[in-house]
């Protein structure tokens, strides 16, 4: 994932952040190839909403037997008007940056495709998180468990 977006964020001069607060690899139970596409398709976002200088983080933990994965940025935030439509296909919240609105509503598909949930969980003028849970296939395990960079 670092690999992949790097490059962009350095271009940008954004601080790229991955972390995990667990010791192992976090199983989900989910495609891992359209989970990827969802990861890379929120730290795009992230990135190209994110103003020079500020931190992009994608953070990963295990909590009530799911696999959860934050991304967070430090942009503007989300308009008020556009939170209600933000995963509907073919919506822009913003036109100054490039972009055809169908990213957000394909990850969520792919998200819910998979028993998980893709949500807006805050925005505002201190930045945005989106948060995507799963299913953690070894529930017995999540406590001890973690997604790693790889995915």
């Amino acid at each position: 994932m670092r690999e992949l977006h790097q490059p962009h964020a350095t271009r940008r001069q954004l601080n790229l952040q991955i972390s995990t607060n667990q010791q192992a690899p976090l199983k989900m139970k989910t495609d891992a190839y359209r989970l990827r596409q969802v990861l890379n398709h929120l730290v795009d976002n992230a990135i190209k909403f994110s103003p020079a200088g500020s931190r992009v983080a994608m953070r990963t933990f295990a909590a009530e037997g799911r696999a959860i994965v934050d991304v967070s940025d430090t942009g503007p935030g989300v308009p008020l008007a556009a939170r209600a439509h933000i995963f509907d296909r073919f919506y822009r919240a913003s036109a100054d940056v490039e972009g055809n609105g169908l990213g957000l509503a394909i990850a969520r598909s792919a998200v819910e495709a998979s028993g998980g949930t893709l949500t807006l969980e805050r925005t505002g003028p201190e930045g945005t998180t989106f948060r995507l849970s799963v299913p953690a296939s070894m529930p017995d395990q999540i406590g001890r468990a973690s997604c790693r960079e790889r995915v």
